[in-house]
């Protein structure tokens, strides 16, 4: 009985030292550890490359886009129709008109990469509500734009979204970014 027992107590001694080792080496190979028998070098003449932030700094930016209207001048000259859009450094936007029949100023957000700028608006009129929408012009619009060295260009396509090519250049609207004091809608107040 005395050589039973004496080797219980072994195995279990085994056993313990065991998983001891396995615990030492799963610690030492994931990182949790440094390991003993490694020096570490320090390093004189090291070159650290820093990441240094290359965001760019947002402007407010305007665009124009403009094109003949029914209404005319004293001398029967045609005046033209202005689309304007300001696309602010905090991310909101204002789309102004002026000669455009049936739609009034609309307010937003835009999102913009290096080839695309998305626009949603909503009418700034208070009777453009969801529940209740009495006016002509659209109460909110989502535009597309592809941007083209500092122009802005829309597919003219009944308002899809789905639409992101310029396929047919005669139905593309091209807003050209201008200056704020070239603007002619209540954007340049």
């Amino acid at each position: 009985m005395e050589n039973n027992k004496k080797g219980n107590g072994l195995v279990v001694f085994l056993i313990i030292l065991v998983v001891l080792l396995a615990t030492g080496l799963g610690l030492l190979l994931g990182g949790v550890i440094k390991n003993p028998f490694v020096k570490e070098e320090k390093c004189t003449k090291c070159n650290v490359e820093t990441k240094t932030d290359k965001t760019e700094k947002k402007e407010t930016r305007y665009y124009q886009f403009k094109t003949e209207s029914e209404k005319e001048d004293a001398e029967g000259n045609n005046l033209p129709r202005y689309y304007e859009i300001e696309l602010n450094a905090d991310g909101t936007a204002k789309m102004g008109f002026l000669r455009v029949n049936d739609t009034n100023d609309k307010a937003g957000i835009y999102a913009e990469d290096d080839k695309y700028v998305i626009v949603a608006l909503n009418n700034t009129n208070e009777l453009c509500k969801e529940t209740n929408p009495m006016i002509a012009d659209v109460c909110s619009e989502t535009m597309v734009f592809i941007k083209d060295n500092g122009v802005l260009k829309k597919q003219m396509s009944n308002d899809q979204l789905y639409h992101f090519e310029i396929d047919n250049v005669n139905d593309s609207q091209e807003y050209i970014q201008v200056k704020k004091s070239d603007l002619q809608t209540n954007l340049k107040n």
